[in-house]
């Protein structure tokens, strides 16, 4: 029998990238920073649980199977985008970094071509005025 072990991912700045400090400032100046700070820490203590958890994994070597959100990539690829990811600071990176290290195999789930496009959709909407315009760029998105 096999078991499925299911993580949301909830992005964290070092997840962001070049958006990162764009949606820091646009999360302070729509929320407070009182509150986008507290936001930040839950994230951060949202991880800190799941690596806790993560940690106590017992995996037999290439028994288990990650399925990573956005992972253009398996292999030695796969391997060096998730050692980049951690070093840049992303939590969830870490913690998948980890458990290939004990034995676990990332898995490609994403064409890079349809993640390619994605990201540069998101990346327009911001600066794309109105939120009429920036409602129809997300429809529109295919």
């Amino acid at each position: 029998m096999r078991t499925l072990i299911h993580i949301p991912v909830i992005h964290s700045g070092a997840d962001m990238g070049s958006m990162a400090d764009e949606l820091s400032k646009k999360g302070i100046s729509e929320f407070g920073k009182d509150f986008w700070q507290k936001h930040v820490e839950t994230v951060n203590t949202y991880w800190d649980i799941i690596k806790l958890c993560c940690d106590k994994v017992k995996i037999d070597k290439g028994t288990v199977r990650i399925y990573q959100d956005g992972m253009v990539a398996e292999g030695e690829l796969a391997s060096k985008i998730i050692e980049e990811s951690a070093r840049a600071g992303s939590r969830n990176y870490e913690i998948v970094s980890g458990l290939i290290q004990k034995g676990a195999v990332i898995m490609q789930t994403e064409d890079l071509d349809l993640v390619k496009k994605e990201v540069e959709m998101l990346k327009s909407i911001p600066s794309s005025g109105p939120i009429l315009i920036k409602l129809a760029r997300i429809i529109a998105f295919k």
